[in-house]
């Protein structure tokens, strides 16, 4: 003979149980989301796309990147150049769209009028590919350039 759970014990458990799986799910779709981006660099190029490292304000940059994306994204990237001391100059930002796979990404900027010295290209890209539309972000790697008198 199978004993049974008595009904005011056997209801308020099931309810437990379902907030405990509600709640669970709900933490999983916030908490979600992912790198989606692996990044190498390739180079630092002169407007005819020769490789080049040394530049004059108003020269062209050519910034090259391996992109590869495990998804479609839409993303926002906000470049800039960070001196010895760590002051950030922010560069021409703007927004494009990837495809899932790999390609090679080429980003062109004129050398502002700064001090000579040594600079690092950085990149932070933001993104939303999370289930509820949190902005995440990640860090594209460093490049050294040199800004000549």
């Amino acid at each position: 003979m199978r004993r049974q759970i008595p009904a005011n014990i056997a209801i308020p458990l099931m309810v437990l149980f379902a907030l405990f799986i509600m709640v669970s799910t709900w933490w999983w779709v916030v908490l979600s989301g992912s790198n989606p981006y692996t990044v190498t660099n390739v180079g630092v190029v002169n407007v005819r796309g020769e490789a080049q490292e040394q530049f004059r304000p108003g020269e062209v940059v050519g910034i090259i990147r391996n992109i590869c994306t495990s998804e479609s994204i839409g993303t926002s990237f906000n470049p800039g150049l960070r001196n010895d001391i760590g002051l950030l100059f922010p560069l021409p930002g703007g927004v494009i769209h990837s495809e899932a796979g790999c390609r090679q990404g080429k980003y062109g900027f004129i050398m502002p009028n700064l001090p000579p010295g040594t600079y690092t290209y950085v990149n932070t890209v933001l993104y939303q590919s999370n289930l509820v539309g949190r902005d995440e972000h990640a860090i594209f790697p460093p490049l050294t350039l040199e800004v000549l008198p």
